[in-house]
């Protein structure tokens, strides 16, 4: 068995993506989990390699054994050689956790636990062990390999609109009666967008529960950046399904859209922030962080491929 999962990357919908808002995730292939599996008569053995393979040594074995007593396995009675070699690092953004609760999914799947269809469920509920509640959008995109506008399901989450309160699920999305969680996403053009480190890690789990809060504390201002978010969404759309001459100012209303909503959260502080500023400086149209913010990843778009800098590592998001 042999099997390559991507990470990902967030155009727009992080965090109210939990609430029905959809997002807009694409893979990154370019950072990966790179998985091999050889059977054997001895028992298993667990390999992790890479890059960042040092970073699974604590988590691998028990998100495997955690799937492994959700589908009422023993783990002890498997046999063989599982190999992990990542390049995808943790807590960034990149969708390392989801990658890795796929890879181990995927696994099962080999040893016939688990058929196909239940390789998403499986993948999200193991994924909660890392951020108590996962929205799935980041095991949707390490499942298809490819751009997708993804929707959680919710039935009762509510929002205030100018004609009174109406139901997101039959407000905000963009196709009606959605029988799937999501819709691949068809590209006209590749925009010039990049992703560099801000040197700083971010915590999902703190992340969304500092969002959380502000929905307990200020739930009128927390539903009204939930809809700016969903504008951005929107905009992002947009700009993806036109030409390239019409598409760059929707792209960048997007992401501005997106950004404010980071900061509003506060969660585009400190590293950052200065992150930042020193790609505006560079010459970016716009920029904002991927994934839960507070650190990780800072997705940028360019006219151009970005100019060369010592001190930033681009990573083409194409």
């Amino acid at each position: 068995m042999e099997f390559v999962v991507p990470g990902k990357w967030i155009l727009s919908g992080e965090h109210a993506v939990l609430r029905g808002v959809p997002a807009l995730v694409f893979p990154l292939k370019s950072s990966v989990m790179h998985v091999t599996y050889e059977n054997s008569l001895q028992p298993l053995q667990l390999n992790l390699s890479g890059t960042y393979g040092d970073e699974l040594k604590l988590l691998a074995w028990g998100v495997l054994e955690n799937a492994a007593q959700r589908l009422n396995k023993n783990i002890h009675e498997v046999t063989g050689v599982l190999e992990i070699n990542s390049s995808l690092p943790m807590g960034t953004g990149l969708g390392a956790s989801a990658a890795l609760c796929v890879a181990m999914s995927r696994c099962c799947h080999h040893l016939g636990w688990v058929s196909e269809d239940q390789l998403f469920s499986l993948s999200r509920n193991l994924e909660n062990l890392f951020h108590g509640e996962s929205s799935g959008v980041d095991v949707a995109v390490a499942l298809r390999g490819t751009g997708l506008k993804f929707v959680r399901q919710v039935d009762s989450f509510f929002v205030p609109s100018q004609a009174g309160v109406v139901s997101v699920s039959e407000n905000l999305f963009a196709e009606k009666n959605l029988s799937r969680d999501f819709v691949e996403l068809q590209l006209n053009w590749k925009p010039a967008l990049y992703l560099s480190y801000c040197g700083q890690r971010g915590m999902t789990a703190e992340c969304v529960t500092r969002v959380k809060s502000m929905w307990e504390e200020k739930p009128q201002l927390a539903k009204k950046i939930d809809l700016q978010m969903a504008e951005s969404v929107s905009c992002g759309e947009q700009a993806l399904r036109a030409n390239q001459k019409l598409g760059m100012n929707f792209l960048i209303n997007s992401m501005n859209l997106a950004a404010d909503c980071f900061k509003q959260w506060g969660l585009s502080e400190g590293a950052v922030e200065q992150h930042i500023l020193q790609l505006k400086s560079l010459g970016a149209l716009a920029t904002k962080p991927t994934g839960s913010g507070g650190g990780g990843y800072i997705l940028s778009l360019w006219n151009e491929k970005p100019p060369q800098d010592p001190r930033l590592n681009f990573i083409s998001c194409f």
